[in-house]
């Protein structure tokens, strides 16, 4: 085997890279296949003309490329031709990839890369340890996907080829992107872009702007996301790439979408999938389709966002995309768990969860161990719930206390220790030149004992030598100080922004405290008030001088201070237990007529002398199944808030089981969320009504209308927070109306079941 064949192999194998469709191309491939088939000897002549049809024929006809690459490899072997064996396995492994087999691409990748290692072939060593990292990507394991991507990207920085030390900066970016380790991330993306706008590479910058952006979307700042995304885009549209502005059309729609612009998202996820279902790229559609199911469970229309999660689903199983699988089984079994299918839930949140574990991805743990947490609350499993629980916790601490702060330590070490070893490598390279320079005039001396002619031409030699390797150090040297310079002052700008924040943090927490502070001020006055209430009264009655009369009113006094009291105390503690997520619902039997019933005697004493409280319902017993206390302190809350805001006329109650056609929703209520029988209750007051500065305030916590300044109306506001979050938790709805002859009516339905 002579060098010129070597050569021809070692140019064939690397135009697999170059695709071109030309009817041209075409010819050259019947050309070759022509010469295969009348070419009968098995020998290194066949092999090269097999290699050179399979790598044409790769993005044409890869099962006819696979065919021609088996016959190279069986042809290699039995002539122990190494070479041959190491450029077949690969175009094998390549094959096996493209078919989305990735354990079998990294099994021929492999055999490929011994036999290259033995050759010493740096190029095909870095091309098959770029492609093991694509694998390991493709198959979740990011961790070994980075080391193949480090061991590649050193061969060809040995290599001084920066059009592939850029394209493996961007892979290794990628990785620490989807471990959530942004900073390392944003660090390997800024010199993977460097270098591609050095070198003019469009398509490179493009898709660097595009990873860019997402990091600048993963921390939050949206205004950054959404200038890389428009950036990459619009490179994208020139260069006719349609493929890559379907894909970063779904990265943008996913910005607004975070930012609650839902129609300019749901706008840019329907760009991307016309684009990519005309490209039928099953990556970007599966993406796609779970952001925009994403926009419509926001928009509450949650049977379209079932839909487009299953979609989503089903086009990441068909890559085994393991990231987006378990993103699109969260999103699911999420919205199975808020319409109470817990069965549906706990099936499709374990599967995102298994995979979110075994690729270890910190934001899919967390949002897959949340959902348990709450799952298995609601079936009474505690012990699981705190489990998932902790496991949550832990996720969410890591994610947002030491994602920056942990990042940049990294990110600071990083670069500490690389210009360590950087000027170490200087030193070195300094001793070894005068090292060098050494062993030369060592030589010259022995030299001179030939000839004095010899020794002059020796020295003006050295000297010119001498003088060329300085100024070559210097220059590298002037350079590398400057390299070093731009990263430290790069660092510095990162640490100020890190300080900015957690400036900007410590005020947000001062805030909170001060609101809070105003909150406890305003509980402590209205326990204050009826508990001097119950200790004046009860001064009072132990006097002697009191007669029975007297004491009778003195003690209905002390009753309703104390009943006023406890009513205060149990919203203060039902709020918190329910704003804190640490509440329960129960499943039992309600009979509506008893509660109803028993809660207009217990309020009866409340009640202003011209109020009376009527109750309208159909002659049968209303059951149905739900958490009766928290359905009874509902009422009681609503009921309570009537009383205090009527002096008089009339509180009316109706109730009665109905379907949900005959009830009048609010317009922006789905109705496909409750079964075709609910419970309807309206509670109609002919109180003072509500003010309209408070009509769309009145369900937020501690607000109450005390826009009438003559009178001061007792309670912390806290009744219709909880009525609302308790009403929502039992997968109900609840809404007020002003009535025509004032007064206000509070509407509730609820699931029979």
């Amino acid at each position: 085997m002579n060098r010129f064949s070597i050569l021809i192999i070692i140019f064939l194998f690397t135009s697999k890279f170059i695709i071109s469709e030309s009817y041209s191309q075409v010819n050259e491939i019947d050309s070759l296949e022509k010469q295969i088939n009348a070419y009968e000897l098995i020998d290194t002549n066949r092999v090269i003309l097999l290699f050179e049809a399979s790598s044409k024929l790769l993005n044409i006809d890869r099962e006819k490329s696979f065919k021609y690459s088996k016959e190279a490899l069986k042809i290699s072997d039995s002539l122990k031709y190494q070479l041959g064996q190491a450029n077949a396995l690969y175009l094998i492994g390549d094959y096996y990839y493209r078919d989305d087999n990735y354990l079998k691409s990294i099994e021929y990748f492999n055999k490929s890369l011994d036999i290259s290692l033995k050759l010493k072939d740096q190029y095909t060593v870095a091309y098959c340890y770029n492609n093991i990292g694509n694998s390991y990507f493709r198959l979740g394991k990011y961790s070994k996907s980075a080391v193949s991507y480090k061991k590649s990207l050193g061969i060809f920085e040995e290599l001084d080829n920066e059009g592939f030390a850029s394209h493996c900066l961007g892979n290794i970016g990628t990785v620490y992107k989807l471990k959530g380790d942004y900073s390392e991330a944003l660090y390997y993306y800024e010199k993977s872009l460097k270098i591609r706008k050095k070198l003019n590479d469009s398509i490179g910058v493009a898709m660097t702007l595009n990873n860019i952006g997402l990091i600048h979307n993963e921390i939050g700042d949206y205004s950054k996301a959404s200038e890389y995304l428009n950036k990459s885009i619009k490179i994208n549209r020139i260069l006719g790439k349609q493929v890559e502005v379907s894909r970063t059309s779904s990265n943008l729609a996913s910005v607004y979408l975070l930012q609650n612009q839902l129609d300019s998202s749901l706008l840019f996820f329907n760009q991307s999938i016309d684009i990519a279902n005309k490209y039928d790229s099953k990556h970007i559609l599966g993406l796609a389709y779970n952001g925009k199911g994403s926009v419509f469970e926001k928009k509450q229309n949650l049977p379209k966002a079932i839909e487009f999660y299953f979609l989503s689903l089903k086009k990441r199983e068909e890559i085994n995309d393991k990231k987006g699988m378990s993103e699109a089984y969260n999103s699911i079994g999420n919205l199975y768990l808020k319409c109470n299918q817990l069965v549906k839930a706990q099936t499709y949140l374990n599967k995102g969860y298994i995979i979110a574990k075994e690729i270890g991805s910190p934001n899919l743990l967390k949002t897959a161990s949340e959902g348990l947490t709450f799952l298995h609350e609601k079936k009474g499993n505690y012990k699981k719930s705190l489990e998932y629980y902790k496991i949550f916790k832990k996720m969410n601490d890591s994610l947002i206390n030491e994602k920056n702060i942990k990042s940049l330590a990294k990110f600071e070490i990083a670069k500490q220790f690389e210009e360590e070893k950087r000027e170490i490598e200087l030193e070195q390279q300094k001793n070894k030149a005068v090292q060098a320079e050494k062993n030369k005039k060592q030589a010259t001396i022995i030299y001179s004992l030939i000839t004095s002619f010899i020794l002059m031409l020796t020295i003006i030699i050295l000297i010119s030598l001498s003088n060329a390797q300085k100024k070559k150090l210097n220059k590298q040297l002037a350079a590398q100080k400057d390299e070093l310079k731009e990263h430290k002052n790069n660092l510095e700008k990162i640490v100020d922004e890190r300080t900015k924040d957690l400036k900007h943090a410590k005020e947000i927490a001062e805030e909170s405290v001060a609101f809070k502070n105003s909150i406890l001020k305003n509980i402590s006055h209205e326990i204050r008030t009826p508990l001097n209430g119950i200790v004046g009264y009860s001064s009072i009655l132990v006097n002697d001088k009191v007669n029975e009369k007297e004491k009778i009113e003195l003690s209905s006094h002390i009753n309703n201070n104390s009943q006023e009291l406890i009513h205060t105390i149990e919203n203060i503690i039902e709020v918190s237990d329910l704003e804190s997520r640490k509440y329960k619902l129960q499943s039992e039997e309600i009979i509506v007529n008893n509660v109803i019933e028993e809660l207009i005697n217990s309020l009866g004493t409340n009640l202003f002398n011209n109020v009376q409280v009527n109750a309208f319902y159909p002659d049968k017993v209303i059951v149905i199944r739900n958490d009766k206390k928290k359905f009874t302190n509902v009422i009681k809350n609503i009921l309570y808030n009537a009383i205090k805001y009527t002096e008089k006329g009339h509180i009316n109650i109706y109730y009665d089981i109905d379907t949900i056609e005959n009830i009048k929703l609010p317009d922006n209520i789905d109705d496909s969320i409750f079964s075709n029988h609910v419970l309807y209750i309206k509670i109609e007051d002919s109180g003072i009504g509500i003010n309209s500065e408070f009509d769309n305030k009145i369900y937020e916590t501690f607000i109450k209308d005390e826009s009438d300044k003559n009178k001061l109306f007792r309670g912390v506001g806290l009744g219709l927070s909880i009525s609302k979050l308790i009403i929502e938790l039992m997968g109900g709805i609840i809404w007020h109306t002003a009535n025509n002859s004032g007064g206000t009516t509070f509407n509730i339905v609820l699931n029979t079941d």
